[in-house]
């Protein structure tokens, strides 16, 4: 009892010399500035609203002039801070491409800095990097230190900071993109990203503003919903699940089939890319596994697991009953890498097509397709040589043009504890399939 009353009198303590800190905090002693960064970007902070932006110099090329003209491409949220860190947890466990994920947010930051503003536009590709530091302000650290009296989590300091810098640049071989780079390098004294006090971190967070009425399309295939606002999106490539939300079905397979029920936002293409309504689009370069949270009203918010690794101590395990081929793997956050670092692209466009092209422009664009796909029907079938062969024969009987078949079954099939499933080994399985069936007919138009 005393040592919970000597907590709770330094906690009132405390209280009453931190005043009214508020979390979600950004702060500067520099004054306000704009600079063009490449032909196309002006990169502001306005330290009087306390709001960073990018705008398209197209549009304007004085970006705090009440009546000019502009279009904004990006803006951070008023007096609220745009990078944040924390030491999180992040896992899943896999079977047969269906993943079970779990995530945790811990010690987030929520208060900046930004303690220097440096431009450089000696080279050919210019670039402004802001430097300062991250934080839990002082009030959020009190309310944590008196949540912790009664758990098991480690305290965290009131000097708890993190340095960052934050990279604006533009290549000119892509002008209407603006290329940022968010760094969190390691402390001097360890190898991993820590804090001041050897906190260790393991997620990156970028945050900036979304108009109320701003419409969010894109993040590769998604199956349930067009319009993702309002809505966390994870940006993971998984398989795409059987039931998606219809129940009992998607309920009883999550629970026994290792997650291959799947839910609204499993897909098979995840790209963390998209286009708004008001004609802005970002896009992220990393590979790690990434969220897009836009369930705030005034803002988005991207988030970075720092890269993962096999849990070789806890992964391994039956994934089925005997003689099942399936396993079960256990991933989890990293905290190997000497630093963290998030990486994307502002662009800047006039429509979606145009957007889009810019960003294939960067990830690479699909072949047109070759002329042979366009001389009939490319058929999706499976079965086996003779069962394919006859409705080969069906097609043919009424004149159906065919460009080709294709034989999701190809690799063979497997029985896994009485359900059957395909081998995934990517070879021609010459008993099920008797024959490279393009090969076998005597005539070109027998080939299809």
């Amino acid at each position: 009892m005393i040592a919970f009353a000597v907590a709770v009198v330094a906690a009132a303590l405390l209280l009453t010399s931190t005043g009214d800190a508020a979390p979600n905090t950004i702060s500067s002693a520099l004054q306000s500035f704009s600079y063009n960064v490449g032909e196309r970007f002006v990169v502001a902070w306005d330290n009087e609203t306390r709001v960073l932006k990018v705008v398209d110099s197209a549009s304007t090329s004085t970006p705090f002039v009440r009546d000019a003209v502009e279009k904004v491409l990006w803006a951070s949220v008023p007096s609220e801070y745009f990078v944040a860190v924390s030491s999180g947890e992040w896992s899943a466990k896999e079977r047969d491409g269906s993943f079970v994920v779990k995530t945790h947010v811990q010690n987030k930051s929520t208060a900046q800095t930004i303690d220097n503003a440096v431009f450089d536009n000696s080279t050919a590709t210019p670039r402004l990097t802001l430097t300062g530091s991250l934080s839990q302000p002082p009030q959020q650290q009190v309310e944590q230190e008196q949540e912790q009296q009664t758990s098991s989590s480690s305290s965290v300091p009131v000097d708890d900071t993190t340095a960052y810098s934050l990279t604006f640049s533009c290549d000119p071989t892509y002008p209407a993109h603006l290329r940022f780079q968010v760094d969190i390098p390691n402390s001097s004294a360890t190898t991993t990203t820590t804090t001041t006090s050897g906190l260790q971190l393991n997620q990156v967070f970028l945050r900036y503003a979304l108009d109320g009425d701003e419409a969010i399309y894109g993040f590769g295939h998604q199956y349930s919903y067009t319009n993702l606002r309002g809505r966390s999106v994870p940006v993971f490539s998984t398989e795409q699940g059987i039931g998606r939300g219809l129940e009992p079905i998607t309920a009883i397979l999550n629970t026994f089939g290792g997650g291959s029920g799947g839910n609204w936002h499993t897909t098979y293409s995840a790209v963390p890319q998209y286009v708004s309504s008001k004609m802005r689009s970002v896009f992220l370069e990393n590979t790690e596994v990434a969220y897009f949270d836009s369930t705030a009203t005034n803002a988005a918010e991207w988030s970075v697991i720092k890269p993962y690794q096999y849990d070789d101590a806890r992964s391994r395990g039956s994934g089925g009953s005997s003689g099942s081929n399936s396993t079960t793997t256990t991933i989890i956050s990293s905290s190997s890498s000497s630093s963290m670092q998030v990486a994307g692209r502002i662009l800047a466009g006039q429509s979606p097509v145009e957007l889009i092209e810019q960003f294939t422009l960067w990830a690479g664009r699909m072949q047109p397709l070759p002329p042979w796909s366009q001389n009939g029907a490319i058929v999706g079938y499976e079965g086996g040589t003779a069962t394919v062969r006859s409705l080969w024969r069906q097609l043919q009987a009424f004149d159906v043009p065919i460009a080709a078949f294709w034989l999701q079954d190809w690799s063979g099939r497997r029985d896994d504890a009485g359900d059957e499933r395909l081998w995934w080994n990517w070879e021609l399985d010459t008993d099920y399939y008797k024959g490279c069936l393009l090969y076998t007919s005597p005539s070109p138009r027998d080939r299809g």
